[in-house]
């Protein structure tokens, strides 16, 4: 798979597959790439330093975690069950799949990467957006029917890594692990759920 240009200052979606946060597409500035275009700096939008909360969080990760923005869609009719969606939660896109519509403007979404006690979740539509995938340049829907959530990562992740002599488990790509806290909110410092308090990992530092 040939590799993104994105120039720095480019929004982009970074991609988490970690144990807390598998599947999480999270908002951020691409600053830089490194020589080899393995790794690049990157901004988040939603996250601060932990010791310095005016100050936005600036991490290394692998490349091939980066995307840009995708487009908005137009949707032409509600989301059906099985459908791959992404949902806006807790700072981050989320992928899973429409269980069910279940009335009040909300959709029931299971999120397959999480343990089976936090998979199903309630979501205003106004939170979902079609997943799609960034291949070769070009936006994709990937079928529903044929398509797991896993399946992307490994796609992401393996392929793109084995297309620059990379390849191995997504799983085994973490590195050592530090508290990382969204931007501050009026009402609480720290936000919590079924999905647990946000958490990072921080990535080996790049020659740039």
């Amino acid at each position: 798979m040939a590799l993104m240009r994105l120039r720095a200052g480019a929004a982009i979606e970074v991609l988490e597959c970690e144990k807390d946060l598998p599947g999480a597409w999270y908002r951020a500035k691409l600053i830089q790439l490194s020589d080899t275009r393995i790794h690049c700096e990157v901004r988040y939008d939603d996250f601060v330093k932990d010791d310095n909360e005016e100050e936005k969080l600036v991490q290394t990760v692998e490349y091939c975690r980066v995307r840009p923005r995708p487009p908005p869609l137009a949707l032409e009719r509600p989301f059906a069950a099985g459908e791959l969606v992404e949902v806006w939660d807790r700072d981050g896109w989320w992928m899973g799949r429409v269980a069910r519509r279940i009335g009040n403007g909300k959709y029931e979404v299971e999120f397959e990467l999480l343990p089976p006690s936090q998979r199903l979740e309630a979501h205003d539509a106004g939170n979902l957006r079609p997943l799609q995938r960034f291949m070769n340049g070009t936006w994709i829907r990937p079928d529903s029917n044929s398509t797991s959530i896993k399946d992307l990562v490994d796609a992401i992740i393996i392929n793109d890594k084995g297309a620059r002599g990379r390849k191995r488990g997504w799983h085994d790509a973490l590195h050592q692990a530090t508290k990382l806290r969204p931007r501050r909110r009026d009402t609480d410092t720290k936000k919590e759920g079924k999905k647990g308090n946000v958490s990072h990992k921080t990535r080996r530092t790049a020659n740039f």
